[in-house]
């Protein structure tokens, strides 16, 4: 008698690059100002591309008040960073942003809302995501630990991280 193993499918992968512009280097203790993600192939190291030609990707700027009424605090070298003449280009567009941003805990929703929205599959189910950043010890616990805080939960698993640095130290 010959039986028949069931191989359970695995779930397919949906794949972001994460990049957190922040208020200094301490994950559960500065804000974080800005978050960007781009949907990606892992094989090609490319951007996925919609039909019109431009890339699939998210960005949000987060209010600074929220982040201080949870005790996140700045850093003093990190301000110090931001201030210098040759960061002045980009923190007028970061600064006006978290000026501007809605409340922290809807920009977050946001936030994992479209990363659920891109793991939809044509069938209905959703495909698991993927957190990719370099280094994911710096942006996945800023991210996650935001997402704690504010009681929203999170559209990623620590055990779906993958570290850019250790991606190409091992290609």
């Amino acid at each position: 008698m010959t039986t028949t193993k069931k191989v359970k499918a695995e779930k397919p992968f949906v794949h972001f690059m994460v990049d957190l512009e922040t208020l200094g280097v301490i994950p559960n203790k500065n804000p974080v100002l800005q978050i960007a993600a781009v949907k990606f192939n892992p094989v090609e190291f490319e951007a996925i591309k919609r039909e019109d030609g431009t890339i699939v990707a998210f960005e949000a700027f987060l209010p600074l008040a929220d982040q201080l009424k949870l005790g996140r605090t700045p850093d003093a070298g990190t301000i110090k960073w931001w201030s210098d003449p040759k960061q002045a280009p980009a923190a007028a567009v970061v600064f006006k942003g978290v000026q501007e941003a809605p409340p922290l805990k809807e920009q977050l929703v946001k936030f994992a809302d479209w990363i659920t929205e891109q793991c939809r599959q044509p069938d209905g189910s959703l495909a698991e995501s993927v957190f990719w950043a370099k280094p994911t010890l710096f942006d996945y616990p800023f991210l996650d630990g935001l997402f704690l805080e504010s009681g929203v939960p999170s559209p990623f698993h620590f055990r779906k991280v993958i570290d850019m640095h250790s991606h190409i130290m091992s290609a």
